[in-house]
């Protein structure tokens, strides 16, 4: 069991389940707040609950926790879901008239649809006064309070008007200074939303741009320093997991090297720097290497549409499974090189394996993983796979053989 405090969590303690049953019990004095258990450490697997001073007793079926979790025993978990259960259902009504409302064309139709609109607005806000009031006195109420949606008083007619009202007052109804939602998973969780559901583009160019202005919008509303560090950690995670390079350089010029000096992990901002040098859509590492005495390198290579640079060593099973088929999938498709880089600890067995792939382009990797090119690729498991275009740019990491194929394919190559 954890204790959430915003983007981290703090460690509380550990059981095991007997029979289907497990407990925890809190010291007298442990901080009220969000805590989550984790019961599949594996899968990531855990569930939520608030706890404020009060006895839980919970259920749920470890397979789909969120839609079978049912609190026998605690006042605010059960308030908590109760509102979460009575007010999705005519917020999902509204949404489905507003939807409708984009497509009609009539004036009487649009006029039923404008007073079920009204209606429906209408019992959301009962709803939510009806559970603001319940909650008063409660931990709870600070959640239920930053849950309210902000819902425009008549439908639009236009999807763009909407969608910018929606933007406008996404975050109406949190307050970023509370220290109880600052210390839980849900101004994250809006946050999220907002960067990643909410601003959306198709085009790369644009979404790169939404990103940005829609970062710089939340850091505006943030003035709070533990959720300001809370939220840049989190953000490159995120970003860096997606090898998003753009936004993720962005946000460590912009906001992490404006944390105090005490926040700036330098070691954690290495680290992704040189990620960062590997990611999607980053300028590959050159590689160089002696061919009987003369030099070449990646980017001397010339002809090819696309280069597949293979980390492989003639010592590893997967390899002599992979490469063979790899080698025969691509003989066919001469607008594809491949750069086959052994990591090895000495040339045999490399020197009989590689001869069998005359078509390949091979350089001895020595001193295997410590090879200065795995290093500048972060490689850590062969094969690994990774495809240049012509101009030398990363533009996939296929997982396996069948993922390199499916690259291909798509290209009609």
């Amino acid at each position: 069991m954890y204790k959430i405090e915003g983007g981290d969590q703090s460690f509380i303690a550990n059981t095991n389940v007997k029979d289907n049953h497990f407990s925890f019990i809190l010291k007298k004095g442990d901080a009220p707040g969000i805590y989550r258990l984790f019961y599949q450490m594996a899968n990531q697997t855990y569930l939520d609950f608030i706890y404020n001073n009060e006895d839980i007793v919970l259920s749920f079926d470890p397979n789909d926790p969120a839609g079978s979790i049912n609190f026998t025993k605690s006042d605010e978990n059960n308030l908590f879901k109760r509102y979460t259960e009575n007010s999705a259902t005519p917020q999902s009504e509204l949404d489905n008239i507003q939807l409708a409302y984009f497509k009609t064309t009539g004036n009487a139709t649009d006029a039923k649809l404008t007073q079920d609109y009204i209606l429906k607005l209408q019992e959301i806000n009962k709803v939510q006064q009806q559970f603001e009031n319940l909650s008063k006195s409660m931990l709870t109420y600070h959640f239920i309070v930053a849950s309210k949606r902000t819902n425009a008083d008549k439908p639009f007619k236009n999807a763009a008007d909407y969608l910018a009202f929606t933007k406008a007052h996404f975050f109406d109804g949190i307050d970023f200074n509370n220290p109880i939602l600052v210390k839980s998973t849900l101004i994250i969780d809006r946050v999220n939303d907002y960067i990643f559901y909410v601003n959306v583009s198709p085009d790369q160019k644009m979404q790169t741009q939404l990103y940005k202005t829609s970062i710089a919008n939340v850091f505006d509303k943030i003035h709070n320093p533990i959720l300001n560090k809370s939220l840049v950690y989190y953000l490159l995670k995120r970003f860096s997991t997606n090898e998003n390079k753009a936004i993720t350089e962005f946000l460590l010029t912009n906001y992490f090297d404006k944390l105090p000096l005490a926040d700036q992990d330098s070691d954690y901002k290495n680290t992704l720097i040189e990620k960062m040098k590997i990611a999607i859509n980053a300028t590959a590492p050159d590689i160089a290497w002696q061919d009987f005495g003369e030099n070449k390198s990646l980017y001397q290579l010339k002809g090819a549409k696309y280069y597949l640079i293979l980390f492989w060593s003639s010592t590893c099973s997967h390899c002599l499974n992979e490469v063979p088929l790899l080698y025969d999938y691509l003989k066919a498709k001469n607008e594809v090189k491949v750069l086959a880089i052994g990591l090895e600890d000495a040339p045999n067995p490399w020197n009989a394996e590689m001869s069998k792939y005359p078509n390949f382009i091979h350089v001895f990797g020595e001193n295997h993983w410590k090879n200065k090119y795995a290093k500048a690729y972060d490689i850590h498991a062969t094969p690994t796979y990774i495809v240049l275009d012509s101009a030398k740019t990363i533009v996939a990491k296929p997982y396996d053989i069948n993922d390199v194929k499916a690259f291909f394919s798509k290209l009609k190559m």
